[in-house]
């Protein structure tokens, strides 16, 4: 695949931020658990988290990490905020189920309103520094993102949820999760030192205004629903996410030759259960070859032999940060080719602007 020159330009604001992820994940998150918060996690034996967007995809990451980690015996679930709302879960909570509700910003009327909800259960919010919490359990993540497509509060989110896991689970489960997140953020530096090559290389794949597709199952189809909203977000095109059975039952009819797939999967070298690898590799490699019948691009993260070697030994998702890096690039690298600001969302377009004013988050 060609490289292409990008243009030189000053570091947008979800650079700087996308720059600060591996340092915020590597950070000592067992003490920055306030003590309400800690006492909120005693006694808890199930985690429900909750979220809209972005939170959501954390969420759904967050619960997969915790089954992975527990070996199934701590349940865990991820729930839209307005499905929790409005599908009456509140009824079904238990005493010792503790509802994980994730917000960056923290005083979206939605997130008022879920706060409120679960204000007499077992509850944590997890919300970017400074942002409101009022009586309610919290833990603080990043600084507030200037950039409208969060990044690094994102990854610091999941650092958070994995240490509310990491206070559920036996010792020893817990030493191995610390040591895997610090492992984690150690390549997540590794990969972020080659940023300007990466995004040379991956600057011209997407044709404009041509589909992009992101397939990838357990916690990489959460990394999927992100980074199909990052590239709404930062390179304004149509971008959908699947995992792999889903793709093969009905949208592979809705892509054509203008379009990419991008598979997200584990590393070669994972320890993996038949039914593992039937679902993570063998049914990935369908979408490929059903894809590229009608000739659609398909490409897939590539790394360095090192690299690869390492995140092998993590668990699948802590694997799954290394792509979902890999995708911010992608759009950012993308966006500059294009002359379009990874920041703004569309906020220098006065059309989206008044879009805006007539909604209320």
């Amino acid at each position: 695949m060609p490289q292409i020159t990008l243009p030189n330009k000053p570091l947008s604001e979800t650079e700087k931020a996308m720059d600060q992820q591996s340092g915020l994940l590597g950070l000592n998150w067992s003490e920055r658990i306030p003590a309400k918060a800690a006492a909120a996690l005693r006694g808890a034996t199930s985690i429900t988290f909750i979220g809209t967007g972005t939170s959501y995809n954390c969420g759904l990451w967050a619960s997969w990490l915790c089954r992975l980690q527990s070996g199934g015996k701590i349940p865990s679930r991820a729930i839209s905020a307005w499905d929790f709302l409005l599908g009456d879960y509140l009824t079904s909570v238990g005493k010792h189920e503790l509802l994980v509700v994730i917000s960056h910003r923290g005083n979206r009327s939605l997130t008022k309103k879920l706060l409120d909800a679960v204000a007499k259960h077992r509850h944590i919010l997890i919300s970017g520094e400074a942002a409101p919490t009022g009586k309610h359990p919290f833990i603080y993540t990043s600084p507030q993102e200037v950039s409208c497509a969060h990044t690094m509060s994102l990854i610091s989110a999941m650092a958070a949820a994995s240490e509310i896991i990491a206070a559920l689970v036996p010792a020893k489960a817990a030493k191995s999760l610390r040591a895997e997140r610090e492992m984690a953020a150690v390549l997540l530096q590794a990969v972020s030192d080659d940023t300007e090559e990466l995004g040379e290389a991956l600057g011209g794949i997407i044709t404009r205004g041509a589909g992009l597709h992101w397939v990838g199952g357990g916690p990489f189809h959460a990394m999927a629903l992100e980074l199909a909203l990052k590239a709404r977000e930062i390179m304004h095109v149509p971008a959908h996410s699947y995992n792999a059975e889903e793709f093969l039952h009905g949208p592979l009819a809705s892509v054509d030759e203008e379009d990419t797939l991008v598979l997200l999967q584990p590393f070669e070298g994972t320890r993996e259960k038949p039914m593992a690898r039937l679902l993570y590799h063998e049914r990935l490699q369908s979408c490929r070859t059903a894809a590229e019948a009608v000739g659609v691009l398909v490409v897939a993260p590539s790394w360095a032999k090192p690299i690869s070697t390492a995140a092998a030994k993590l668990n699948l998702a802590w694997q799954a940060l290394l792509p979902l890096y890999w995708g911010q690039v992608l759009c950012v690298a993308t966006a500059k080719l294009w002359n379009l600001n990874p920041d703004l969302n569309r906020r220098d377009d006065p059309r989206y602007e008044e879009a805006r004013l007539r909604s209320e988050l």
